[in-house]
């Protein structure tokens, strides 16, 4: 997501750079270049956004990966707690081997 979101800076650049040619560009003039230059900022604008949730997702992910790694390191010492007291679990996650 963090190579993504990169790439799609020097884009939204571009894009801005085309959006302002377009609306002062003489060849093409009048509503049609108008309408060109404001779908081109728009283009841009949405590029922006997708770049900022994307950057909003991957700290979101980063954290989900954070906190599944502490919750397996508890489950592992768990486990490791229970088979030195003589409990285990079966395939279901139900404990036997109870006094």
């Amino acid at each position: 997501l963090d190579e993504v979101a990169a790439r799609l800076l020097p884009w939204r650049t571009r894009l801005d750079v085309l959006g302002r040619r377009l609306g002062t560009a003489e060849c093409w003039s009048g509503p049609a270049g108008e309408v060109a230059a404001t779908a081109v900022v728009e283009l841009s604008t949405v590029a922006s956004g997708i770049a900022g949730a994307m950057g909003s997702s991957l700290i979101g992910l980063q954290g989900l990966h954070a906190a599944a790694a502490e919750a397996q390191e508890w489950a592992a010492g768990a486990l490791a707690t229970a088979d030195a007291a003589g409990l285990t679990l079966d395939d279901a996650g139900r404990p036997g081997g109870l006094p």
